[in-house]
């Protein structure tokens, strides 16, 4: 049994290092849209970690950034435990310049300081306390994903795709996505998934003052489509929300288009069925006379759902904090998507939000704990060590 305080030590040791690599990696401008920034993040990891030993390998990708694999070799044959995290965030180029990395007490503010870029920190001082140990009897590896924010769409889901082949042998993947300080001592174990539509609605245009006999309005149409698809919400179940809608070229002239996205999320595969018949239903109804609509699926994420591998995964970890004398973890489940459901309708056991604990996600006021980068790490090498 590996003692905490040789691992603590080693925290201690690393942690300055991987505090400054961390700034480092939130001052690189890396848009899931921005191949360039993106793979910038990739080769400052590899080049981070040249001298450590571990294999490395980058995965090209032609429109969005390259994946990185990064295997520490055990000197067991148990099943290998993977880590991930993603190097994408959602901060348009140029934001970094308004909105500078700043540290605060014992908050990093940074864009992408909480996702992910705290949760790749976490991956890579892990596998180096791990490395520093070197009492494995098993390999682990840290798979790092290229465009997590738009759920693989520029690459039509070969990313995430080939996430989940590279861990389909694994033993288990524990995904570096922030801790939440509001869910004291919890882990995510269930997510929703989600699919993003684009409704096109077409009319009939006419001068506007022959609204009421020559002009069939596709944008009332359209509004009236939207009123029945907000009122598909349940915080514990299914949600539309519209996000988008454009229609129209003049105001004296009746329109005779109008298009307009909606994001639904879900946790089951029944209420996802649900949702697509309810949403097929509405489109295919004409609210107004004279009008046709369409619609297309422009995004796609599995949902994490409830899985009896995950929780014997938590039990499991939990058996192995109790004997460290380690506060266990409970299980939660969010309404935000991750990696972590393509990983587990995979087949793989995965539990998520192993990373550093995380405020304000997706906001330019977005910060992480800085300490909470120790604690990240203990679980994950304790956790990686005994499984």
């Amino acid at each position: 049994m590996v003692q905490l305080n040789n691992i603590n030590n080693l925290i201690n040791k690393l942690y300055p290092k991987y505090v400054d690599f961390w700034i480092k990696l939130c001052n690189i401008e890396s848009h899931t849209q921005n191949k360039e920034g993106v793979d910038k993040v990739g080769t400052a990891i590899l080049e981070f970690t040249k001298d450590l030993g571990y294999d490395s390998q980058v995965i090209p990708m032609e429109k969005c950034g390259d994946l990185i694999k990064l295997k520490l070799k055990g000197n067991g044959n148990k099943k290998p435990v993977c880590l991930t995290a993603h190097m994408d965030t959602v901060f348009p180029i140029g934001t970094l310049a308004s909105h500078p990395s700043r540290i605060d007490g014992d908050f990093l503010y940074a864009l992408g300081a909480a996702d992910c870029k705290g949760g790749i920190v976490s991956c890579l001082m892990t596998l180096e306390v791990l490395s520093k140990l070197g009492c494995l009897d098993k390999d682990v590896i840290l798979l790092f994903n290229s465009e997590e924010e738009n759920n693989g769409k520029l690459s039509n889901k070969q990313t995430i795709n080939t996430i989940c082949e590279l861990a389909k042998d694994s033993a288990c993947c524990l995904n570096t996505e922030m801790n939440r300080p509001t869910i004291p001592n919890g882990l995510c174990l269930e997510r929703k998934g989600s699919y993003n539509f684009k409704i096109s609605v077409k009319g009939v245009s006419a001068h506007a003052g022959l609204c009421f006999s020559a002009g069939v309005n596709a944008i009332l149409e359209a509004s009236r489509k939207i009123i029945e698809l907000e009122k598909l919400k349940d915080s514990d179940g299914i949600t539309i929300s519209t996000g988008t809608i454009k229609g129209g070229v003049g105001v004296n002239l009746v329109p005779d288009y109008c298009e307009f996205e909606i994001n639904l999320r879900f946790f089951t595969e029944e209420q996802k069925q649900q949702a697509l018949d309810y949403i097929d239903k509405i489109v295919k109804t004409n609210f107004v006379k004279g009008t046709t609509s369409t619609y297309e699926i422009t995004e796609t994420r599995a949902s994490m759902p409830h899985s009896q591998k995950n929780y014997e995964l938590l039990d499991k970890i939990n058996s192995i904090y109790k004997s460290y004398n380690l506060p266990t973890y409970t299980p939660y489940k969010t309404w935000g998507g991750s990696d972590s459901g393509e990983l587990t309708c995979s087949g793989v056991p995965t539990i998520d939000c192993f990373g550093v604990q995380g405020y304000e996600i997706h906001n330019t006021n977005e910060h992480a704990s800085l300490s909470s980068l120790k604690d990240a790490v203990l679980r994950l090498v304790v956790a990686t060590v005994n499984l």
